[in-house]
This record gives C-alpha cells, sequence and structure tokens, in this order.
C-alpha cells in the first residue's frame, strides 16, 4: 500500500482512527484543516459531494478538541426529519405544545451541552429553524417549543452540505447571515474522481474486508480494470465504489477481474436519473469532444435505432423516445454519435436491449 512520508504524525494517526484511506494532496489538507479547527470552538461548514465522506470530519474536529471529554457528540440529519418535527427535535418541546407531546423533552442542542453538534444536510432546514439556529450561534440562547422560557447552551456546531450555498443564499433557501455564520471555517472534501490512485487504495481495502468478512478468496485486478476505475467519474463517490466493489469481490471471488467486468458493474450501479456529465468518462480528450458530446450526442433522441443505441450505450440507459426527424438529420447524428462511441467504446460496456 501506498504510503506519504511527508504526511505529519498527527495526520497520520487519524487516518488511522477513522479509517480514512487516501494520500491525495487535498484529503490530507482537509484532515490538516479539521485538527487546525479542533483547537478553537469556531463553527465549522464542510462542504462535499455525497458519499465522498463528511461524516469522518466532525468526529475528528470533537475528539481532538477540549469538547472530546465530555463525552457528549451528537449527529442529525437535518434532511431525515419532517419539517413539522425540525425544531422540536433540535429545540425540545414543552408538554401540550402540539398533539403528541405528552410530556417535556430535551432537544439536541440541550442533551449536547457542552459538547459538539454535527448538522449534516444543514441546507435542508427551514427558514423558521434557521432562523433559531442562527440566535444559538450568536447568543447561545434557545426556548423550547411551547415555551417562552430562554434556555442556555454551550455547544460546538459543525454543519456539512453537498449543496452550493451561496446559490441557495441567492435563491433565498438559506438565510445569509447563518451561512456566514456557520461557514466561520470551511473544509472542503474532495470527490473521489479527484483523489487518483485513492481510488486503487480503496478498492483494495473494500475487496479485502469483503473478502475476511465473508471468508471468500479475494479477487484480483488487472490493469484493465485498475485503468477503468481511475477513469470513471464516480458519482456516487466512494459509497458507489464500495457498492462495486462488494458486488464483484461476492460474484468474483477468486478471479482476475478485467476493465469489461468493472464496466459492467459500474453501470449496474449507477442511478437512472445520473446527468450524462457525471456518467461519463474521465477522457483524455479536448474540452471541444466534452462539448460536442453535451451537445449532440446527449440530446439525440432519434428515431433511428442505430443512433438511439449509440447514445444510449454511452450513457448507461435504456432508449427512451424517438422523435421524428429528417433522413438527413438521422444520418447526421448516427456519424456524430459513431465517432464518439469509437471514443468512449473501450471504456463503457455495450448496452443490452431487449
Amino acid at each position: 500500500m501506498e504510503i506519504n512520508t511527508n504526511i505529519s504524525p498527527e495526520i497520520l494517526s487519524a487516518k488511522q482512527n477513522y479509517s480514512i484511506v487516501g494520500n491525495s494532496p487535498d484529503l490530507i489538507a482537509a484532515i490538516g484543516r479539521a485538527l487546525q479547527s479542533a483547537k478553537t470552538d469556531l463553527s465549522v461548514l464542510i462542504i462535499g459531494e455525497s458519499g465522498s465522506g463528511k461524516e469522518f470530519f466532525p468526529k475528528i474536529i470533537h475528539n481532538n478538541s477540549a469538547r472530546k471529554h465530555s463525552n457528549k457528540y451528537i449527529a442529525v440529519n437535518c434532511g431525515a426529519i419532517p419539517e413539522g418535527t425540525i425544531d422540536s427535535e433540535l429545540f425540545g418541546h414543552e408538554k401540550g405544545a402540539f398533539t403528541g407531546a405528552i410530556s417535556d423533552r430535551k432537544g439536541y442542542f440541550e442533551e449536547a451541552n457542552g459538547g459538539t453538534i454535527f448538522l449534516d444536510e444543514v441546507a435542508e432546514l427551514p427558514l423558521t429553524t434557521q432562523a433559531r439556529l442562527l440566535r444559538v450561534l450568536e447568543s447561545g440562547e434557545y426556548i423550547r417549543v411551547g415555551s417562552s422560557e430562554v434556555k442556555k447552551t454551550n455547544i460546538r456546531v459543525v454543519a456539512a452540505t453537498n449543496k452550493n450555498m451561496l446559490q441557495a443564499v441567492n435563491e433565498g433557501k438559506f438565510r445569509a447571515d447563518l451561512y456566514y455564520r456557520l461557514s466561520t471555517i470551511i473544509i472542503t472534501i474532495p470527490p473521489l474522481r479527484e483523489r487518483g490512485n485513492d481510488i486503487l487504495l480503496l478498492t483494495h481495502k473494500f475487496a479485502t474486508e469483503f473478502a475476511e468478512r465473508y471468508r471468500t478468496t479475494p479477487v484480483k485486478f488487472d490493469d484493465s480494470a485498475k485503468s477503468v476505475l481511475l477513469s470513471y467519474r464516480w458519482p456516487g463517490n466512494v459509497r458507489q465504489l464500495k457498492n462495486v466493489i462488494g458486488q464483484i469481490a461476492l460474484f468474483e471471488a477468486g478471479s482476475t477481474v478485467d476493465g469489461e467486468k468493472i464496466k459492467k458493474n459500474i453501470c449496474h450501479n449507477t442511478a437512472p436519473n445520473t446527468s450524462p456529465q457525471w456518467l461519463l468518462l474521465r477522457l483524455s480528450t479536448t474540452r471541444a469532444s466534452a462539448r460536442f458530446f453535451s451537445s449532440s450526442s446527449s440530446r439525440c433522441r432519434v428515431k433511428s435505432t442505430s443512433c438511439a443505441r449509440s447514445c444510449a450505450a454511452v450513457l448507461c440507459i435504456a432508449p427512451t423516445r424517438s422523435i421524428t426527424t429528417s433522413r438527413a438529420t438521422n444520418m447526421r447524428c448516427r456519424a456524430k454519435c459513431a465517432r464518439w462511441s469509437s471514443i468512449t467504446a473501450a471504456m463503457m460496456p455495450p448496452l443490452t436491449t431487449r
């Protein structure tokens, strides 16, 4: 396994403690930034795509801070709590505050007093809850639902999101003042496609863990498999890679996996509604080639069966609907798709049609 001797002992310890695999500069920088942030009580906003591993960083911050002795660390998935109950979950409620409130209840901010609260998917908070959260960040004060008594809490807030927060602010979906309070420190987690050889390190880790857990013979990966793994864009990031490798480790146990088998499993693990730019492999082509694909092939839903199949093969989707076009248009589209298919043929599996 690749070892970077330039990594500090503190970062190496954090990687070991939280089973973080990888040596890419952006990942190491993110871990180092989390360790530095732990020395303060400033609010932290963690930004990264879904499945990139954002959940490890609040734990690194908490467990390397003075608040670790409180043993109070609560993680809250804001996107999983209904809007009607989010205030009660976070700030608590009084008996009789609403139907079903048969007793007083402490909220997460009260339970985690003295510790750290991690607000995952913070961009999903309703505007009314955002106003309550802003008050906590500014003064440490909050009010239970159904109460008029002001309570105090001493808590560190770490938030995470996979959304473009500035865009959400501009669209009026997120309060600007709350954004600037939360983003005192920003930690950006790199997507898997930008982590280079970390992909191979993670592949080895997942394949080995699967074989040990289920007592199967480990799989091996040839050079063509490694090439495909490194070229794919991984829209689901580490989570998607783990799913793909787990499936391969089960059905190909003891064998040497080639690129074709990787492509096949990638297509089976790709969300059907994923946008084309995420499904595309990172090809060593020019930007003009990328623009050509997005402007022609991705919109190609022509009546010509061969053209539709060619486009669908690139996108890992089945042809959906067709439109009536002239024969000349169909011929031009076929030619364009054929040229693009020749580039991607070695990287994506052929479309299986019924």
